[in-house]
């Protein structure tokens, strides 16, 4: 108990000091990573185009 008490103590601190730059940087990861899969895909999908066309 004395264990969780601290850990959920530092979690509470780091909450509060760097909230809202921890969800920013969630958000921006995800953006990140939509952006990579959406290039993979129109890269993927210009190359069959340019295979198929003569």
């Amino acid at each position: 108990m004395k264990q969780f008490s601290w850990y959920s103590l530092a979690m509470l601190i780091v909450v509060v000091f760097a909230g809202l730059e921890i969800f920013l940087a969630m958000e921006l990861t995800l953006m990140l990573e939509v952006m990579g899969a959406s290039t993979f895909c129109m890269f993927y999908l210009s190359a069959i185009k340019a295979f198929f066309e003569p």
